[in-house]
């Protein structure tokens, strides 16, 4: 519960100073559509918002709702669920149109911190990557999903230049022993990438784009966001921000 209070060692949302600064002066009712550990959620209340509805699908959101409760009051209330459900639940908590939508996209550090979720490839834990906690993991994409379609998932969703190559080895892997773990299938990964003559070398993990894509595929990331960002226009007062 701490990181909503400004805890420097969970999560601070990296751009959310230049967010104010760009969407000043605030007022009204704002959604923050991944409302992670309450950073976005904080700053908008902090710089004028009379009311904030925060959503996310990661059930651990329920962690800091009384605190957010307890903190904010009735200018502020939490909400599980998927923004792609935003013109469903908005009318639960709002009267009318809103002031300002906003999403902060992607894998928080505090999901990649949280080895038994299964986001990082730096620490081992399970092949899971679910924001939601329920169905389909990376477990099952990885040793499910036959090798073309799972070369275009991180081809198309990694932009990955060896994809063929690591589809290729993880099937070849998983005919032998199930892929169960991150650091099983980052390993694997690294492999590959280094034989690659489609690879540049890069100081980046050679895994960071598989974990990427898998991640992608596993919460349907492409699909929400498109349905999120149409229902955020139905719910925006004329004139207000996205």
């Amino acid at each position: 519960m701490s990181a909503l209070l400004g805890d420097k060692s969970k999560h601070n949302p990296v751009l959310v100073n230049e967010f104010i600064n760009a969407v000043s002066p605030v007022k009204g009712t704002w959604v923050d559509c991944t409302f992670g550990a309450g950073g976005y959620s904080k700053a908008l209340l902090g710089a004028g918002a009379e009311k904030v509805i925060g959503i996310d699908k990661d059930p651990n959101i329920l962690n800091y709702l009384e605190n957010f409760k307890e903190k904010f009051g009735y200018k502020a209330r939490l909400v599980w669920g998927s923004f792609s459900s935003l013109s469903a639940i908005i009318p639960k908590y709002c009267v009318g149109k809103v002031s300002g939508v906003v999403f902060d996209l992607g894998v928080s550090s505090m999901q990649l911190d949280q080895a038994d979720r299964g986001f990082s490839f730096q620490r081992d834990g399970p092949l899971d990557m679910r924001m939601s906690c329920k169905g389909v993991s990376a477990f099952e994409i990885v040793n499910k999903v036959d090798e073309k379609d799972l070369a275009d998932i991180i081809f198309y969703y990694g932009e990955e230049p060896a994809a063929r190559s690591i589809a290729r080895a993880i099937v070849l892997e998983r005919s032998k022993t199930p892929i169960s773990t991150t650091m099983q299938l980052s390993t694997l990964v690294s492999r590959v990438c280094k034989k690659s003559r489609h690879r540049k070398r890069s100081p980046t993990n050679p895994a960071t784009r598989t974990f990427q894509a898998l991640r992608i595929a596993v919460n349907n990331e492409l699909v929400e966001l498109e349905a999120g960002l149409i229902a955020a226009e139905q719910i925006l007062s004329m004139g207000g921000l996205l």
